[in-house]
């Protein structure tokens, strides 16, 4: 997975790793150009990953029914 962002803080860093993606974060006052080639090299990065330990990781972080039974379980 690779993630661009225009400020640190964001989702992508909660859901991503070393392990698991490249997030690049761009300064919103540089140009299209610029922030393309940011992604760009976030996605080589990427590219460089252990597929199957990429979903392995999000597989045991993100389990639906995991998430289900934490939220069904908490009162209003």
């Amino acid at each position: 997975m690779a993630a661009l962002t225009w400020r640190t803080g964001t989702c992508a860093e909660a859901a991503l790793c070393d392990q698991t993606g490249a997030i690049t974060v761009a300064n919103p006052d540089e140009d299209d150009e610029a922030a393309a080639y940011r992604l760009a090299r976030a996605i080589e990065q990427a590219e460089c990953l252990d597929h199957g330990q990429v979903q392995e990781i999000g597989l045991r972080r993100f389990d639906p029914a995991r998430h289900f039974s934490a939220l069904a379980a908490r009162s209003c």
